[in-house]
């Protein structure tokens, strides 16, 4: 969870992906089965406000054949440690060198 760690908002910039089915939980700490993929870092941009952060990423696939991309998660590091938030959805097939491009965004509340 956010509240035990010492890291910054702008540190959770690393997107992975995985093939997890198990719903989205706010007990989740990692992916549910993660692709094997390397994380990559997003490139931090304001969103539509001035309260919205927001992390874009695109992951090129190294797998071999299809693999049906059904989570993301945002993270602070390219290796374990924390994770920000995991979204599920339905799958989407890569084969070999196809890319996916995932947008995350945070809204938080002005001096709060």
């Amino acid at each position: 969870c956010l509240q035990a760690t010492s890291a910054l908002i702008d540190d959770f910039k690393y997107h992975d992906c995985g093939t997890g089915t198990v719903a989205e939980n706010v007990t989740d700490v990692a992916l549910g089965t993660p692709s094997g993929m390397a994380r990559v870092a997003g490139t931090q941009v304001e969103g539509t406000g001035a309260y919205i952060y927001k992390s874009v990423a695109t992951i090129t696939s190294t797998i071999s054949g299809t693999t049906a991309i059904t989570e993301h998660g945002l993270f602070n590091a390219t290796s374990g440690v924390t994770l920000m938030d995991r979204t599920k959805f339905t799958a989407i097939n890569l084969d070999l060198g196809n890319k996916i491009e995932f947008t995350y965004e945070l809204s938080v509340i002005a001096g709060g």
